[in-house]
């Protein structure tokens, strides 16, 4: 192996190699149990028994049912995401990948965990790191836009504005919500990566590589029309689910609000907790979600309930599903691929024949 000006560097021995592969597996998987101690810590279910007992069985069940429901919209989103990147791979294989994604960003210090999922993409799918990374970052943005488009759109139908205006603005934030190529072309198609890229841990831009090829990524995904359409549409579905999952919470505990109000506690008690930039919020989701709650009159023991139950029959199943799909995910590896580090031989059958003419 040679260096640009010709000086001869060793390559790194195989052994050395593989060891390295080993302890990054080990590390990988430590972080899985990691992860699945911060979401048992918060969700503090020792609490909830007197609670539970309040809850409807009905709506018990569907709460838990709807936890594992976004994992079709989530991986036909992720499919769509690889699609404008060149790279063919099914919803069914992604859906493990995709779904530990969104566990992270909600779940996870500032989405912290997501860091991780361009480091699963390559292993899975031969992905390169600087487009997964690019992946995670269009997603990541056009999923806060849309969500904060769903969270505004809920606002309008509580009360605030007459119920024909309410009406009349659905489409305009379902069209607000596939604007971000107009916007980009709008910006003369600058969307510079470097200046984020140095909040980044030093060993994630080392892994990522190069910062321009990410960028590139993100600016191929923004100038996708396609794609601006089917990313909303799916997102929609996501944020839609999460709502009534909440509403049907609050509802079988015998309170009252509406599916928008409901709406509205559930996205802007999420940005609060992500924005806290703290593991599952630590507090400032809990705080904002018992404010908004007393705002629609629900009382502040039913509104505590809801705080504790939230945690126990929603954060806490998704955080298991979450860590169930990261575990798959690292077990996935890309069609006749060698494990532990092993390299696959290519019979002479099936090795190219560089006077084959095509």
């Amino acid at each position: 192996m040679q260096t640009e000006s010709g000086t001869d560097v060793p390559a790194e021995p195989p052994v050395a190699e593989s060891k390295r592969r080993i302890y990054r597996t080990i590390l990988l998987y430590l972080l899985a149990f990691v992860f699945l101690a911060i979401v048992v810590w918060r969700s503090e279910f020792w609490n909830a028994e007197d609670t539970l007992d309040d809850v409807s069985p009905t709506a018990l069940a569907g709460v838990l049912l709807m936890c594992a429901l976004p994992i079709v919209p989530l991986a036909l989103r992720s499919r769509e995401l690889l699609r404008a990147l060149g790279h063919r791979i099914s919803a069914v294989s992604l859906a493990p990948v995709s779904f530990y994604g969104n566990t992270a960003s909600f779940l996870t210090p500032a989405s912290s965990g997501e860091l991780l999922r361009p480091t699963l993409l390559e292993r899975a799918f031969n992905v390169p790191l600087p487009e997964g990374a690019g992946v995670v970052v269009y997603e990541r943005l056009s999923s806060f836009f849309v969500f904060v488009l769903a969270g505004t759109m809920a606002f309008t139908w509580t009360g605030v504005v007459p119920v024909p205006m309410a009406a009349v603005l659905i489409p305009v934030f379902a069209l607000m919500s596939v604007t971000p190529p107009l916007l980009f072309k709008a910006s003369h198609e600058q969307f510079p990566l470097d200046k984020p890229a140095q909040l980044l841990p030093g060993w994630f831009r080392r892994r990522m590589g190069s910062v321009e090829q990410a960028g590139t990524s993100v600016k191929r995904l923004l100038k996708s029309n396609r794609l601006s359409f089917t990313f909303a549409a799916t997102s929609w579905v996501v944020f839609v689910l999460m709502i009534l999952q909440f509403w049907l919470l609050v509802e079988g505990l015998g309170e009252e609000i509406t599916p928008a109000e409901a709406g509205v506690v559930v996205v802007f008690a999420n940005l609060a907790g992500v924005l806290s930039a703290l593991p599952l919020g630590l507090g400032a989701m809990d705080v904002t979600m018992i404010a908004l709650l007393r705002a629609y009159d629900v009382d502040t023991d039913a509104a505590l309930g809801v705080v504790v139950l939230t945690r126990c029959l929603i954060y806490l199943p998704t955080g298991v599903l979450g860590l169930l799909a990261y575990l798959i995910a690292l077990r996935q590896r890309p069609p006749g691929a060698a494990r532990n580090g092993e390299r696959k031989e290519v019979p002479p059958a099936m090795a190219p024949n560089p006077d084959a003419r095509v």
